[in-house]
């Protein structure tokens, strides 16, 4: 699989402040990174293409299920190829979830692969 995995400007300064509650936050989204790639699918399907997906705080020392939640757009070329825009991520202590159509608004001003060409 051939999934590239982009961080929108939204997601990065969510995790800019998050790190700075949570030590470990950079060293853990790298690992979830690399195992988004592997297998994009993962996580709770919320509508067409946008995922929830559970991420472990190792500083926070609660796993996944006291962790962050990553809100990840899937953008398929084939079954084998595509894109993983990191939309959000939030502490779940805070937060419990994301209104759906913030989500689609995001997701509107994303530059999708195709649509550049």
């Amino acid at each position: 699989m051939s999934f590239k995995v982009i961080p929108t400007p939204t997601f990065a300064k969510s995790l800019k402040a998050l790190a700075k509650r949570h030590r470990s936050l950079k060293e853990d989204v790298k690992a979830f990174v690399a195992e988004l790639e592997r297998n994009p699918l993962q996580g709770v399907e919320l509508t067409a293409g946008i995922r929830k997906n559970s991420m472990a705080i190792k500083s926070k020392g609660a796993g996944k299920s006291g962790g962050a939640s990553v809100i990840t757009y899937n953008v398929l070329v084939t079954e084998e190829e595509g894109e993983v825009y990191l939309l959000e991520i939030y502490d779940k202590s805070e937060y419990t979830s994301v209104h759906e159509e913030v989500l689609k608004q995001m997701i509107e001003t994303l530059p999708i692969l195709g649509e550049m060409e």
